[in-house]
């Protein structure tokens, strides 16, 4: 009996893994980002990142992109959100632009992180993927 058991147990748990790797995956589309960006101190301030996004045939996902901040007792929040097509257009003509949240302008030269995301609108905005960069900002 123990000798049936054990390929069963760990062949049903391979199997489960591989669902679960393979189910939250978004294979249509994909973000790339480049390993620098830039802080713009202008009105309003934003983060410049370098960013290529393909959307293919998913243009209603939703992105966000999230960057955050903290240097000591500066602490910076910058955000963009839009659909796929939307944000792959604006790419396509130059960085992404984030904008820094009111308040919160202390943003300065320095690395920090951003976190994207992507939701399906179609389907009560699902989690669809999450990817994290570590940028050196300028």
């Amino acid at each position: 009996m123990e000798k049936v058991f054990k390929p069963m147990f760990f062949t049903g748990a391979i199997v489960f893994l591989a669902v679960l790797l393979t189910s939250g995956m978004a294979s249509a589309q994909t973000v790339s980002v480049g390993p620098t960006a830039t802080y713009s101190g202008g009105n309003p301030p934003t983060i410049d990142i370098d960013a290529t996004i393909d959307c293919q045939t998913h243009d209603a996902y939703i992105l966000e992109f999230e960057a955050t901040q903290n240097q000591g007792r500066f602490e910076g929040v910058a955000f963009l959100q839009g659909t796929c097509s939307d944000i792959a257009t604006a790419a396509a003509g130059g960085p992404l632009s984030l904008n820094v949240f009111d308040g919160l302008k202390k943003f300065r030269a320095g690395p920090f992180t951003l976190l994207v995301r992507i939701f399906d609108d179609a389907n009560p905005r699902a989690f669809v993927k999450g990817l994290g960069f570590y940028l050196k900002g300028k």
